[in-house]
């Protein structure tokens, strides 16, 4: 396979900074948050790689508004065995944008899981290629297969968000990870009833907007403009000063 590295003992130099996302409930907002920081990212000049850890959430490709555009899936990638070339399977991913911009490794509608052991492969060789590794985790996810760095769980801004991130969090902290919370239509007052009840930073408050709703409908990334890309600017200046503070 032309993805694969002909020296499996040499590896790139450097690792992306990386920001799991993951959602709690249904239509909670995770794959819009990565793609909005995934624009935060591009106007910061970084290189960027998003990857779709969910077979069953219909594409994250659709999210970014490419799912017509060539470029490998993970139905691709799935069979692969042994170390991956980072920067090819990198420049074989389907962008949003010009060529360069944000690379999405996605699931297509087949509904199928790659292997655990490709995941993770695939994972380290796209961590070692870009500047910033932007996962869309579901819940339960196995974060050990993942690399290091920052986790954030997105909520609704309801009783019954608050209580599916609890325990999502205490699922987190279970398994050594530290995360923050994104809240999504939340009063000011429930934000702070949260974060003071679970001991948790909640790092920016999402609201819905028609713009975002526009941009889904017409097959374009939301989070390019209005209060997502916003709140996804200071979201992302937040978890990599927090990144850049944990490494001193």
């Amino acid at each position: 396979m032309w993805l694969m590295r002909t020296d499996a003992d040499r590896r790139d130099v450097g690792t992306a900074d990386t920001v799991v996302v993951i959602g709690c409930g249904g239509g909670a907002g995770a794959s819009l948050l990565v793609a909005g920081l995934a624009g935060a990212a591009d106007r910061r000049g970084l290189r960027v790689a998003a990857v779709d850890l969910d077979p069953y959430g219909g594409g994250l490709d659709v999210v970014f508004g490419i799912e017509r555009a060539d470029g490998v899936r993970w139905a691709q990638v799935a069979g692969s065995q042994g170390a991956l070339d980072g920067t090819a399977l990198y420049d074989a991913l389907p962008a949003m944008g010009e060529p360069g911009d944000t690379a999405v490794l996605s699931y297509g509608r087949e509904g199928a899981a790659a292997p655990s052991p490709v995941v993770a492969e695939a994972v380290t060789a796209l961590a070692q290629s870009c500047d910033l590794l932007l996962i869309d985790a579901p819940r339960g996810a196995d974060l050990t297969e993942l690399p290091a760095g920052a986790v954030v769980v997105v909520a609704h801004g309801s009783v019954r968000g608050s209580a599916s991130a609890g325990a999502v969090i205490q699922m987190l902290r279970s398994a050594g990870r530290e995360p923050a919370v994104v809240l999504r239509d939340a009063s000011d007052q429930l934000a702070g009833e949260f974060a003071d009840a679970v001991a948790v930073e909640v790092v920016g408050h999402v609201t819905s907007e028609r713009r975002v709703r526009s941009d889904l409908a017409r097959g374009v990334a939301p989070g390019a403009h209005g209060e997502l890309a916003r709140t996804c600017d200071e979201v992302l200046r937040v978890l990599l000063e927090d990144r850049s503070e944990a490494a001193a």
